[in-house]
């Protein structure tokens, strides 16, 4: 690196937006996630077409939503600013086809390659990115379009949580692999229509997403103690307790994040047996068949609970068993086998009895659900645990978002697709840095030329051209 050197990676030419990240680094999995109609596909061809042409880097794009041929139409009309709807219309005039002819020159010499095969697996796309780097030498930017219609390939899963947790993960060490930095393209839930007022995106409404409420609490193994996620916030290195997946074995597991992701509608989960949690509609529970968001949770279903949480030296209960050790930290309770286990709903003795089956061995037991009822809106707050995916909350074992394997997640927001009538704020757009690993969030201001599908960097009132 050179002394004072800005720009460290692969630059977007979005002024702003490299202050922020010091371009797209190596390695680096980078998550844009907006509503459909926000400009996804544009933003990431933008990218795609800056970096091959202005610094003439490889750029492979896999697109699973569009054909290469619409692809290459966008990339020919932003690339000669020539309005798309009269290039599809052949309503182009005598200057339009001079800007046509100059930007098919300039893209014929791009090294922009794209896949559109659908329904891709990460093994297939591994395959095909190794490839185009061993052919061209190089491989600068990877842009994935998008990451919900990848498919897990041939292994078997239990739910499309558990498979787009799978992808993310998968996406995030191809990134690593190649040493690429890698743009993953992702749709958001319908949370921001149901707020209110603000519809920026936050964290929580990515797909397959989820949050708890401040007040959840969490234990500790290293102090014994339970803290409430809130008071996690902003902290990190930290272990908690979560389920292998391998093992179904609950075992120390390190926090790399703890963080807010605003203020959402939360809903209150009761059990049989009395326990309770509350939070937002999508966040995964422990189900007997897979991983189920708490929204599909109805009176009588069965989920799971840890038996006695293992705790650094203290015993649980009247077992006076000690389910870890501070000298064995990876010592914890078995999950047990839960295939064909049923929890009969009326049955609420076979629910204590399973319980008191469980102590003895230290394993998670099954209760019901009482009930799944809304409990207004509330801050709500994430962990990222890495490898595990999940942790203990109050009495639950809950999983992660995707948004954990991700270094960069951005969202795109263009308020005049909720306020079309207003005309102050027709072609200005918002890219909402959300989520940083190694560097500041924050927002970049956009402008959106419609008529071209493209971005451009926007001059705000009070800024020069200097700044």
């Amino acid at each position: 690196l050179q002394r004072g050197q800005r720009i460290t990676g692969l630059a977007t030419h979005y002024s702003d937006l490299d202050e922020i990240t010091s371009g797209l680094q190596k390695s680096d999995l980078i998550i844009i996630a907006a509503r459909p109609s926000m400009g996804k596909t544009a933003f990431a061809l933008n990218i795609a077409e800056n970096s091959a042409l202005e610094d003439q880097k490889v750029v492979g794009i896999f697109s699973l939503e569009m054909s290469r041929e619409a692809l290459l139409l966008r990339l020919l009309c932003s690339r000669a600013r020539v309005d798309s709807h009269k290039m599809r219309t052949g309503s182009l005039w005598k200057d339009d086809m001079s800007k046509l002819v100059h930007a098919m020159g300039d893209l014929a010499q791009a090294s922009i390659f794209i896949d559109d095969t659908p329904g891709l697996s990460l093994g297939e796309m591994r395959a095909k990115a190794r490839r185009l780097l061993q052919l061209q030498g190089k491989l600068d930017l990877i842009i994935v379009d998008y990451m919900q219609l990848m498919s897990g390939g041939g292994k078997r899963f239990e739910n499309r949580t558990q498979e787009v947790s799978a992808i993310s993960r998968g996406l995030k060490a191809l990134a690593k692999e190649l040493a690429v930095p890698l743009i993953a393209l992702s749709q958001l839930s319908r949370a921001p229509e149901s707020r209110g007022g603000d519809h920026r995106p936050q964290l929580a409404d990515l797909r397959e997403s989820g949050c708890l409420t401040g007040d959840t609490l969490i234990p500790i193994p290293a102090s014994g103690r339970r803290v409430p996620i809130g008071e996690l916030a902003g902290h990190c290195g930290f272990a908690v307790w979560g389920l292998n997946p391998n093992t179904r074995r609950l075992e120390r597991a390190l926090v790399s994040r703890a963080f807010a992701t605003g203020i959402q509608p939360v809903f209150v989960l009761r059990t049989r047996q009395g326990q309770s949690i509350r939070a937002t509609a999508n966040h995964p529970f422990r189900s007997p068949a897979a991983w189920k968001r708490l929204d599909r949770f109805g009176p009588g279903d069965p989920i799971a609970l840890p038996q006695g949480v293992p705790t650094a030296s203290t015993t649980l209960g009247e077992c006076g068993r000690t389910l870890a050790r501070p000298d064995l930290p990876d010592q914890g309770a078995p999950l047990a086998d839960i295939a064909g286990r049923r929890l009969d709903p009326e049955a609420t003795e076979i629910a204590t009895a399973s319980r008191d089956r469980s102590l003895e061995r230290g394993e998670l037991y099954w209760d019901a659900v009482e009930s799944v009822t809304p409990a207004g809106r509330e801050e709500v707050f994430d962990l990222t645990v890495p490898g595990h995916h999940s942790f203990i909350a109050g009495d639950f074992i809950v999983h992660n978002s995707i948004e954990q394997d991700a270094d960069v997640v951005a969202f795109i927001f263009r308020e005049e697709v909720y306020k079309p009538d207003d005309p102050q704020l027709e072609g200005r757009a918002e890219l909402i840095i959300a989520k940083q690993r190694n560097g500041p969030t924050g927002k970049v201001n956009l402008a959106f030329l419609k008529s071209l599908t493209r971005f451009e960097s926007l001059l705000l009132e009070g800024k020069s051209p200097e700044d």
